[in-house]
Parts: C-alpha cells; structure tokens; sequence
C-alpha cells in the first residue's frame, strides 16, 4: 500500500494501502517506487485539525454507501476486497468501497520505515482517509495492481491476524516485472455482524530481507 521514506509518504506505483523499504535507499530496478505523494508530518494545529476532518470523513455515512457484504463475509474475503479496490488501470477507485473496509473509528494504515543502513526501523499510521487523499491523484494517473501471492490466516474469536505477501504491477500484462514485493499484516476484528480491518502494517523485500513463497 504504502511505501514510507523521511516525513513523506509514497504510494507503491506503495496499499493500502504496498510498501516499506530502506528510507531513502536505492531499490533493486524490479523493486523501485514509481510514483511518490508528499504527506507533511508536522505535529502542528493545522495539521491536528486536517487530521480530525480525515477521521470525520472516514466516520460519517460515506464509508458505508460502499459496503459490500461479500466483501467483509470473512478474514479472507476482507484481505481480498483491499487488494482489489486498489488495483486497475489508471483512473479513479471506488474509495467509498475502500473505507468501508475499514472500522470507522480505529482503522489506520501504518507503514514500516527503515534506516538507510538496515540498522533501524520506525512506524508511523495515517487514517484510510489520509490514504485516500494521497493515493486518489497518484492513482488517477497511472496504473496500478496490487496481488496477493500466499496468505495465512490465524483466528481468535472475534479477532484475526492475516499475513499476506504481496506484489505490486504498473501494468496487468502476463509478463509484467513487479515494482515491489512485500508483506501486508492485517489486524482483523469481528462485531458479530461483519469484519473490519483495524489496521495493515507492510514491509517491503530488500537486501538482507528476501520474500520466500511457497
């Protein structure tokens, strides 16, 4: 989903939403971010208010004019609804869907970020809101697919955690490279009716930290 780097955010063409790697350090030519999207991580009051009208957005009635109930069916059903309201050719999403993935008071979207050594690592979280506000004009204007290549899902009651690896295209020809390769771990939660995701954390393949599937 995405991909973090000093205080700017990057959208993975980043998903949610695909994702993290060595902040500020070259990317292997099959694993490079294409598109980037500035998100200004000051702690000021501009920034707190800005914050509070995303987390309005993403808690009035929008989110649910694009609930599906296929989609929030299942922990699988829910992975598979966010890999796919991200992905398809360049132009607008159906963000009323994406929110509505999402628990409406506690879902964030929290990237990894790592040093320029590998030494280090730090997260920080945005609402589906902020997301949509910074990946909307990136996605308008390129392509973008985001698909899953293996997933475990592990459940608790009304709780679950689904550790799915992942890898991101600009293009959904057969023999398209990927851009990047990583992991997305949901945190998932059951109110008896449905299931929300309350956050996706991801990291991105890079050297020393190689995606294994199988």
């Amino acid at each position: 989903m995405l991909r973090s780097t000093c205080s700017r955010v990057f959208v993975s063409i980043a998903m949610c939403c695909g994702l993290s790697a060595a902040c500020g350090a070259p990317q292997p030519a099959s694993h490079r971010i294409v598109e980037s999207v500035g998100f200004d991580q000051r702690g000021d009051a501009a920034t707190r208010a800005e914050h509070s009208g995303a987390i309005s957005a993403a808690t009035d009635g929008t989110a649910q004019r694009g609930l599906r109930a296929s989609d929030v069916a299942s922990p699988e059903a829910l992975v598979r609804a966010c890999y796919d309201v991200i992905s398809g050719p360049a132009g607008p999403r159906d963000w009323e869907r994406f929110l509505a993935l999402f628990h409406p008071e506690f879902g964030r979207l929290v990237p990894v970020r790592t040093s320029r050594d590998g030494s280090t690592h730090s997260v920080f979280g945005i609402t589906p809101a902020q997301y949509v506000e910074n990946a909307s004009v990136t996605f308008e204007a390129n392509a973008f697919y985001e698909r899953e290549l293996s997933l475990r899902v592990q459940r608790f009651g009304a709780v679950a955690h689904a550790f799915s690896a992942y890898a991101s295209y600009t293009s959904d020809a057969p023999d398209a490279e990927p851009v990047d390769r990583g992991v997305n771990s949901f945190q998932l939660f059951f109110d008896g009716a449905r299931w929300f995701v309350l956050s996706i954390s991801w990291d991105s393949e890079r050297e020393g930290v190689v995606l294994e599937v199988g």
